[in-house]
């Protein structure tokens, strides 16, 4: 499944839960949301770098492949 850009923008969305279905997320699709935090399950295998906003805790399953993250901070897998 994918969320596609700009889909979320410029909502009051406080939360969210991904479903295990989801593999990507485009371009600004929660940006301006204010969303303090989001956790990535590991089928999520593409994700545009302004999908959400920089102030966001972005925790990642980590049985994800392609990303990882540290104190909230994404990461690709490698770091």
């Amino acid at each position: 499944e994918r969320i596609g850009g700009s889909a979320f923008q410029y909502t009051q969305l406080k939360e969210i839960a991904f479903p295990t279905t989801l593999t990507t997320i485009e371009w600004g699709a929660f940006e301006l949301c204010n969303l303090a935090e989001v956790s990535l399950p590991a089928t999520v295998s593409a994700m545009d770098i302004s999908a959400f906003d920089s102030d966001t805790v972005i925790n990642v399953d980590s049985n994800n492949k392609k990303f990882s993250s540290e104190s909230g901070i994404l990461f690709n897998k490698n770091k």
